[in-house]
């Protein structure tokens, strides 16, 4: 069985836009679908967006 690893990274950002930190997860690159792959992805941004938020009190895109 292939066990090639991929993973996505999310910037967590200041109040300038500069990115302070990531987070990021990493997955068996044949067990995700196309769509499971979005939503991972979707969920990371959101939680950097929280965290952002919750540090500087917005969130800017990177």
């Amino acid at each position: 069985m292939d066990r090639t690893t991929s993973g996505f990274g999310v910037a967590i950002v200041d109040n300038s836009g500069y990115p302070i930190a990531t987070i990021g997860t990493t997955y068996i690159t044949g067990w995700l679908s196309e769509e499971q792959k979005k939503s991972c992805l979707d969920k990371l941004n959101q939680a950097a967006t929280n965290i952002s938020k919750a540090l500087f009190g917005h969130y800017i895109e990177p």
